[in-house]
């Protein structure tokens, strides 16, 4: 068995059609969107499960606490977030893991359905979660609402039970990997703009000149050729 610990997982609003998604974004940018919220908590560590709006919850609970999370950089997003708008407390952890991290060092799918069914021998249904498309929690009937909350509950014990079962298995190395991994994607890199633009501008000037040696390209006419060997003059920034 694992050490002691607490599941937390957030249900947000999100839309396809307004592309307010973590889907072909990163966290960071879906917090930011203006139609972001975080409307739902669960909790779980093991003996009970807890879900309402986050800023119902004891968060003191969590205090220098052993919390996983299935993708926790997402949660961890989140949760600064909800800090920042004055939802909840600063997190202070003592540790934060990440279940999906964990699944897949064991070689198994990383997404929690995935992981659950092949770890736990459970079947996850995710329909409630697609019927919450462009719906907040305003929008939801009253049955629905009961139907999110033990929707959310029982992610929280999927994940919870993942780590209990499977978390000493996790050697201390790829715990720390796992935390340093996610820590460097949410404060990202620093870059030196000027230079990365004169480099585009030089890469490109090269493929222009490489081109002109690939003997299947001396035919191309002229239109194509002049496509292919466009140079990027730093007008506008690449996509």
């Amino acid at each position: 068995m694992a050490e002691s610990h607490i599941a937390i997982d957030f249900e947000t609003f999100y839309s396809k059609k307004l592309k307010c998604t973590v889907q072909g974004s990163t966290p960071m940018q879906y917090v930011r969107h203006p139609r972001f919220d975080a409307y739902l908590l669960s909790a779980c560590d093991g003996a009970n499960s807890w879900a309402g709006h986050p800023r119902d919850f004891n968060w003191n609970t969590l205090d220098q606490r052993v919390v996983v999370a299935h993708n926790a950089k997402f949660e961890e997003v989140v949760w600064t977030d909800a800090h920042n708008k004055g939802i909840c407390p600063k997190p202070n952890y003592k540790e934060l893991h990440c279940t999906a991290d964990l699944s897949t060092y064991l070689t198994m799918q990383r997404d929690l359905k995935g992981a659950s069914k092949e770890l736990l021998g459970e079947e996850v249904a995710k329909q409630t979660r697609e019927d919450a498309d462009g719906k907040g929690w305003d929008d939801f009937s009253p049955t629905f609402r009961t139907e999110m909350l033990e929707y959310a509950k029982k992610d929280a014990l999927l994940c919870w039970r993942i780590y209990n079962e499977f978390g000493s298995k996790w050697t201390d190395l790829e715990k720390r990997l796992s935390a340093q991994n996610r820590r460097q994607n949410i404060k990202g890199v620093r870059i030196d703009v000027e230079r990365l633009d004169r480099q585009l501008i030089a890469l490109s000037l090269a493929l222009a000149e490489l081109v002109k040696f690939i003997p299947w390209m001396s035919d191309v006419e002229d239109d194509e050729a002049e496509e292919t060997s466009d140079v990027w003059d730093g007008s506008k920034k690449p996509t």
